[in-house]
């Protein structure tokens, strides 16, 4: 089945729309901030590289893999936003409940949670991402609505 013409999808319920832009905005950022840090340490210890080589690395390079997920939630919230069905704020926040999974920093934790709290550590643009987006999903918390 091919997916409806935008025009005669859904709209998103405004609601939604408030939680998971600011939740899409923010993780697109902090994706951002920790390829440009990998990049950084990567090509400290093997020199400079082009861009196509980087994204190459980003896709194939088990090492780099940890950061998937960060992405992955952005493109499935994407995804959610074209749907042929309207998302519920209980979906949205399903989004919110994995977006805390994700940014729990953890040095004995798995590799990916310690890389993250590695980078975490180092970089002040991740801080400031992470601080920003760690209170928008308190906010969600001290509201009653995500957990």
């Amino acid at each position: 089945m091919s997916p409806l013409p935008r025009r005669l999808r859904p709209a998103p319920d405004p609601d939604v729309l408030e939680i998971l832009t600011p939740l899409r905005e923010g993780f697109l950022r902090l994706h951002k901030g920790l390829v440009d840090a990998e990049r950084l340490h990567y090509e400290a210890a093997h020199g400079p590289i082009s861009n196509t080589q980087y994204l190459q690395l980003l896709i194939h390079e088990p090492s780099f893999s940890w950061l998937q997920p960060f992405l992955q939630l952005v493109v499935r919230i994407d995804e959610a936003l074209e749907a042929e069905t309207a998302l519920t704020l209980a979906d949205a926040f399903s989004y919110i409940a994995e977006a805390k999974n994700l940014l729990q920093p953890n040095q004995s934790g798995s590799p990916a949670a310690q890389r993250f709290t590695t980078l975490l550590q180092e970089h002040d643009a991740i801080v400031h991402v992470y601080a920003e987006l760690r209170q928008y999903l308190k906010h969600h918390e001290a509201r009653g609505d995500g957990d």
